[in-house]
């Protein structure tokens, strides 16, 4: 078995397993999304999870990232240092909020008319709500106002930490209504369209 099929083995495997459960507060926050803790860090992957909140209109989603990773990036692009994502500072919380934005995001296509023709493209950047640090993770909250009508056409685009580390994969899971959608991105792909046109 040659090394790069072992590590495209593990990755699999880390992508099915090892994203199931939840973080101690998040059942407060954003109930029916779900993650588990891992020891394994020696491939770089993020898990995102998302869904669409149809009494308010709100997608609602949070990040689990490697905490090591993040520090990493923060220093080499941002010149942070000794972060205690505790008791972060305004200045700090601005800039994770402003790249977590520029890296991860959604975008809408809605129809202008009824000739189906014209479209509306709406670019939806993350609006982070919250940071939390659990052992060696960090999960980062966020949410957007979405109508039912943007819902149903919806590209994700995320570029989580391949600034850094080109061999990143980020999971995806989305839910909508009923239906759940699991997506895998990576630095050849780095973003998805989901379509949801039957879900309200």
């Amino acid at each position: 078995m040659t090394h790069s099929f072992k590590k495209t083995l593990l990755i699999l495997i880390i992508s099915v397993f090892c994203f199931n459960g939840t973080p101690a507060s998040f059942e407060n926050k954003y109930s029916g999304i779900t993650t588990i803790k891992t020891k394994l860090h020696k491939y770089y992957f993020s898990t995102t999870k998302v869904r669409y909140y149809t009494p308010t209109e709100t997608l609602q989603w949070y990040t689990r990232i490697f905490t090591d990773d993040l520090e990493k990036l923060l220093e080499k692009r941002y010149g942070l240092t000794a972060i205690d994502f505790e008791n972060l500072s305004e200045e700090q919380y601005k800039i994770i909020a402003q790249y977590f934005s520029q890296v991860l995001f959604f975008s809408t296509q809605t129809t202008k008319d009824s000739t189906q023709k014209q479209t509306n493209n709406t670019l939806l950047n993350s609006v982070l709500q919250d940071i939390e640090s659990e052992g060696e993770f960090l999960y980062l909250y966020a949410h957007r106002k979405v109508s039912k009508a943007e819902i149903k056409k919806l590209r994700l685009t995320n570029k989580l930490l391949l600034g850094l580390y080109p061999e990143q994969y980020n999971r995806v899971d989305i839910s909508v209504g009923k239906i759940t959608k699991t997506v895998n991105l990576h630095k050849n792909k780095t973003s998805v369209m989901f379509y949801f046109d039957n879900q309200f």
